[in-house]
């Protein structure tokens, strides 16, 4: 799917051929990314375009980046990776196999398309047998968000983000409190 990426500063310039592969392949990295950020404590924004690209090594430029940094910097404001209206066009279009996939991937929150960072995490917790690691992952989670509340509670500009994704993970994580309770006693009984 031509797939580069290149990261600079804060930055991570990912791009792929625009197919309905492409763009699988594409929010699929994004969220893995994203995710994998999340599960270390830090939430991330972005946006995602379509349109003409130069994009060799480190070097990216072009109407679709410079729409992509606007996404990024004007409208997602929040911890959440946007979609052009071009990109949520092309995603409703699509039907079939790839359709399904992708429509999982990405949802309508609020008031825009955006990647559906938390699905690994609900998808984990909805195939979870009896093990813990979905639901102490839920935990840790739950409690980054909490303390970084407590931490800017004098910085509303950030508090703003934060109590926005807490807000969105709360609305689109359902975790049963028995497993998570079961997770933390039986993660207490191993560190004893």
């Amino acid at each position: 799917s031509d797939h580069k990426m290149a990261q600079f500063s804060d930055s991570i310039i990912i791009s792929t051929e625009s197919t309905k592969a492409g763009l699988l392949h594409l929010v699929n990295h994004i969220e893995r990314i994203a995710f994998s950020f999340l599960k270390i404590g830090f939430l991330c924004r972005g946006g995602i375009s379509k349109g003409l690209l130069y994009h060799e090594k480190n070097n990216a430029f072009g109407p679709a980046m410079l729409e992509a940094y606007h996404l990024e910097s004007k409208q997602a404001i929040y911890p959440r990776i946007i979609l052009s209206k071009g990109v949520q066009d092309f995603v409703l279009s699509m039907d079939g196999g790839e359709g399904v996939v992708i429509k999982g991937m990405v949802i309508k929150y609020q008031d825009c398309y955006i990647v559906h960072v938390l699905r690994p995490l609900t998808f984990r917790l909805e195939i979870a047998g009896e093990g813990g690691e979905p639901e102490m992952l839920f935990l840790n989670i739950k409690l980054h968000l909490a303390r970084e509340i407590r931490r800017l509670k004098d910085d509303q500009k950030e508090l703003q983000k934060v109590l926005w994704f807490q807000e969105y993970f709360n609305q689109k994580v359902h975790a049963n409190p028995l497993k998570v309770f079961q997770a933390v006693t039986n993660q207490n009984k191993s560190t004893v």
